[in-house]
C-alpha cells in the first residue's frame, strides 16, 4: 500500500505543480478536520495516519509539504481556486471531478455506517431504508450520490 501511496504522491506532485524536485517552496495540502483515525489535531499540530502516510511521503520525496486541516467545503474551496496545491481525504464525485484531478491509488478507503439508539432499530440495506429519518453526519462530507440526492430533496 505504501509503494503505491508514494508512486500516487509523485504523481500528484508531477501534475500539481512545475517546480524543481528539490524546491525550497512547500506544498501546501489541506484534509478534512475532526476525522479520526485520518486526521485531527492534536497540541495544534496536525495528525493521524492519513498525515503520517503524506509526511513519510514528503520526507522520502525532499518536497515539504504543510497540511492544514479545515471543514470539507473550505477544503474544496481551497481547491478549486487554487489556493492549495492539493487535498487528500475528499471523496471522488463528478462534481469534485470538474475541478480537481484524482489520482487513482487512494490514501485510504473508507466504510461508512449507520448507528441508531437501542431499541430504535430498523432494517436497512439501502439508501431508501433512511427516507423519512433524521441522519447526522459531518457537514460537505459525500457518502454517495444516491445519498446526496436523497438529502438534497428533503428525503432524509
Amino acid at each position: 500500500m505504501m509503494r503505491h501511496a508514494y508512486k500516487a504522491f509523485l504523481l500528484l506532485i508531477v501534475l500539481a505543480l512545475p517546480l524543481p524536485a528539490h524546491s525550497e517552496q512547500s506544498l501546501s495540502f489541506v484534509t478534512v478536520e475532526n476525522f479520526a483515525p485520518y486526521a485531527w489535531l492534536q497540541d495544534g499540530n496536525p495528525t493521524g495516519i492519513d498525515v503520517e502516510i503524506i509526511d513519510d511521503l514528503s520526507q522520502r520525496s525532499g518536497i515539504p509539504v504543510t497540511i492544514s486541516l479545515l471543514p470539507a467545503k473550505r477544503l474544496i474551496q481551497m481547491i478549486k481556486t487554487g489556493i492549495a496545491h492539493g487535498g487528500f481525504a475528499a471523496f471522488k464525485t463528478p462534481a469534485r471531478e470538474e475541478i480537481a484531478d484524482f489520482i487513482e491509488t487512494p490514501v485510504h478507503l473508507s466504510t461508512y455506517q449507520i448507528f441508531v439508539k437501542k431499541d430504535a432499530e430498523f432494517d436497512f440495506q439501502s439508501t431508501k431504508d433512511l427516507h423519512g429519518k433524521s441522519i447526522g453526519k459531518n457537514r460537505g462530507f459525500h457518502i454517495s450520490e444516491e445519498f446526496s440526492k436523497a438529502e438534497a430533496d428533503g428525503k432524509i
